[in-house]
């Protein structure tokens, strides 16, 4: 992976043949063996040219941003150790990101707000309706359907009528069929299928309780041979795929589990599942969780070798792959941008040092596209760790759509979009934080602190 590099001659580590090489002071590449605290600890200076940067030390800071400071040139490969061994203290400057006016515009149409004043929680459209469905959690603890277009608005249940607690924070899921639901508890252990129409419990879900405060309740829906499929969490290690109509597995294998003092089963995983994301052609799979100690890895797989071939497929099976990892940071913003090229934000190897960038990997080959520079990313630099550490807090918090351009909001960033032909932000509206779009209609929904609804599209002036 190359991150963006400074072309410089001779590089002072043992890699001479390294094309790509990156700057660090002198300081800092002295000091790189020593074992006192600090002296590893850096500035990054971006050039404002895409993620090219140099790393100075705390002495180069003070006399200037290390502008007149001796430096060498070393490897991308010596460079990132010396950023993820070290600790970040601060920025000076920011990336640069192409910006490019593609005559966008965001238009808004206010609709009919919820029964009694009601806030939305969670919202999620049902992409096989006609006209503008969406299934709405609200703030009231009801489950309702409502079309924002004829204004007709449905009670389909209450939370504490499907078994669920209601003073936790719970997750919504539709699938594309529009038929079923996945009502969960968001960091809890049970959840419920529930068939839309009817409002039915179909079938209950449980994953376990071991650490899964760390982790959202992994639920997403797929098609496979024109028939509605679910894959869920059923302990902390193991996903299953079930009949959500009536509950019947269909990845049953055996162990995945041992007590101490029991020998490993050849398939053990040793890795918490979090959030999932299926691809468009309904083939791939991607769970955005992570491993001891803590280290995130978004692993990928096919569903259909999974469910048809090999019912260790999720565990080691030939499909598999764990292409984008990072220390301390996993369940951030991805989707999928077509029938293979997933998208995961943030370069870099730890959460100290990711970068405000979109990855873009092709999960059959694990081939590397050209990163997206830009989403979530500040507009002034981070000059303290905490700073750095809470602008990728931050991060964690937004969301990544694609159709047509990639979608990026989040509370603190607003709402961008970006070419992924050329990487350029070809949109942005700071104040424009949506909770859902619905692709079928190319609507995002939004609900304002005075409760008022809107719909909205992107459009061409």
């Amino acid at each position: 992976m190359m991150f963006g590099a400074i072309m410089l001659p001779k590089p002072s580590c043992s890699h001479p043949d390294a094309v790509n090489l990156f700057e660090v002071c002198s300081h800092l590449w002295e000091n790189r063996k020593g074992s006192a605290s600090g002296k590893g600890d850096y500035y990054r200076c971006f050039s404002g040219s895409g993620l090219d940067r140099s790393l100075l030390c705390k002495a180069c800071d003070e006399i200037g941003s290390g502008i007149n400071t001796p430096k060498v040139s070393i490897c991308e490969e010596c460079f990132l150790e010396m950023e993820e061994g070290g600790q970040r203290i601060g920025d000076w400057g920011v990336p640069g990101y192409k910006i490019r006016d593609a005559g966008l515009q965001m238009c808004s149409t206010t609709v009919s707000p919820l029964p009694d004043a009601a806030r939305v929680v969670r919202i999620a459209p049902i992409h096989a309706a006609s006209g503008s469905h969406w299934l709405v959690l609200t703030d009231r603890n009801e489950l309702l359907r409502i079309d924002f277009v004829t204004e007709d608005c449905r009670r389909i249940s209450g939370v504490a009528e499907l078994g669920l607690p209601i003073d936790v924070e719970l997750s919504l899921v539709v699938s594309k069929s529009g038929v079923f639901a996945v009502i969960a508890t968001m960091f809890g252990e049970i959840g419920v299928v529930i068939e839309i129409t009817s409002g039915k419990v179909t079938m209950a879900l449980k994953r376990g309780d071991y650490r899964n405060e760390h982790c959202r309740f992994p639920a997403a829906f797929f098609e496979h041979d024109g028939e509605t499929l679910l894959v869920h969490a059923t302990d902390w290690n193991r996903l299953d795929i079930s009949d959500p109509r009536t509950g019947r597995l269909l990845t049953p294998r055996a162990p995945t589990a041992f007590v101490k003092g029991e020998e490993m089963p050849p398939h053990y995983l040793d890795y918490f599942h979090c959030g999932l994301a299926i691809s468009s052609n309904n083939e791939w799979i991607a769970d955005n969780g992570w491993v001891w100690s803590p280290h995130g890895v978004v692993s990928t797989w096919s569903l259909r070798n999974w469910l048809i071939e090999n019912i260790w497929e999720s565990e080691d099976g030939v499909t598999k792959r764990s292409d984008v990892s990072r220390s301390y940071y996993w369940d951030g913003p991805l989707c999928w941008l077509n029938n293979c090229q997933l998208a995961a934000w943030g370069v870099g190897q730890d959460d100290y040092s990711l970068l405000p960038a979109v990855r873009v990997v092709d999960v059959t080959n694990g081939n590397e596209h050209p990163s997206i520079i830009g989403p979530f990313g500040p507009t002034e630099p981070a000059t303290t760790p905490e700073a750095a550490l809470q602008n990728t807090k931050l991060a964690v918090q937004g969301v990544l759509e694609f159709d047509h351009y990639l979608f990026a909001w989040s509370g603190a960033a607003g709402f961008t979009a970006w070419d992924i032909v050329d990487g350029a932000r070809v949109f942005e509206e700071k104040t424009f934080c949506p909770l859902a779009y619905n692709r079928a209609t190319q609507q995002f929904f939004s609900q304002d602190s005075a409760g008022t609804c809107r719909l909205s599209r992107l459009v061409f002036l």
